[in-house]
C-alpha cells in the first residue's frame, strides 16, 4: 500500500505540490493510504484536487483509505458534502 501524509495546513498554495505527490501513485498497482491525522486546515480547492484524485484511482481499480482523518479534515469535508466523493463515509 502506498502512503501519503497530508501536511497540517493544506491549502491552494500547496495544491500544486500535492498534485505532483499523487498523480504518479495512480500509475501504480497499489492501494492508496492518505494520512490526514494531522491536518488543522484545508480548503476547497484542496478538496477538490482530493476528490478528483480519489475519483481517478476508484476508477482505475484503486482503493483509497484515510488513515485517521482530522476532526477538522472531516468537518471541512461534511460542510462541503464531499463525505461520500472522498469516501470518508
Amino acid at each position: 500500500m502506498l502512503h501519503v501524509v497530508l501536511e497540517r495546513t493544506v491549502n491552494i498554495a500547496a495544491a500544486g505540490e500535492l498534485y505532483s505527490r499523487l498523480q504518479p501513485l495512480l500509475e501504480q498497482s497499489e492501494d492508496i493510504q492518505i494520512d490526514t491525522s494531522s491536518v488543522v486546515s484545508v480548503d476547497t480547492a484542496v478538496l477538490q484536487l482530493l476528490v478528483a484524485f480519489v475519483t481517478d484511482a476508484r476508477n482505475r481499480g484503486l482503493g483509497v483509505r484515510w488513515t485517521q482523518p482530522s476532526q477538522s479534515f472531516c468537518q471541512t469535508a461534511a460542510l462541503l458534502d464531499l463525505e461520500s466523493p472522498l469516501g470518508l463515509e
